[in-house]
């Protein structure tokens, strides 16, 4: 091969590797674009007994489920007895949480957290489901529920059992 084919065909790389590189930074450009911030915070009851487990998850329109937004509690072992249902969409979505866990939550705490939600489903009819639990009470497969909206911002979303409300900011 000669030094000048070397060349041309360099060349040819360099522009295959510019092509991706561009094409990744649209992409990651079009997805930060298309999500927003979320601070959410739950609010617990006061109640005797353990810390909270509990499990946030987008719900679509039809009520199905979507994806894990955040989980309070690090301790696996305990995802599948405490928060089943949740569990159940989890394991079928193969999703891993890892990056999405935090500590238990206590009686009368509260957990403020940030999350990254796409804007094509506010406004859309999806909701935001707060399934809970504590060892040796009960289990709530649906503590809290709401429609994610604009008009339901910085407004307290009753819960049923030991979440007293959620709200949520952009």
């Amino acid at each position: 091969m000669k030094k000048s084919e070397n060349r041309s065909m360099s060349g040819v790389g360099k522009l295959f590797l510019t092509a991706a590189v561009v094409s990744a930074s649209f992409a990651t450009m079009s997805s930060a674009v298309n999500a927003k911030e979320m601070t959410t915070m739950v609010q617990l009851i006061n109640y005797k007994g353990e810390k909270a487990y509990f499990a946030m998850y987008l719900v679509n329109p039809n009520g199905r489920y979507e994806k894990t937004l955040y989980v309070s509690g690090t301790e696996q072992r305990w995802y599948e007895e405490g928060l089943p249902r949740w569990w159940k969409y989890k394991t079928r979505a193969e999703e891993n949480v890892d990056g999405i866990t935090g500590a238990s939550t206590g009686n009368g705490d509260r957990l403020i957290v940030k999350i990254d939600i796409d804007d094509a489903v506010v406004d859309a009819g999806y909701k935001i489901r707060v399934a809970t639990s504590v060892e040796d009470i009960a289990n709530t497969p649906t503590d809290a529920e709401f429609e994610l909206t604009s008009e339901n911002v910085r407004k307290k979303l009753a819960g049923n059992t030991y979440v007293r409300y959620v709200r949520y900011k952009f």
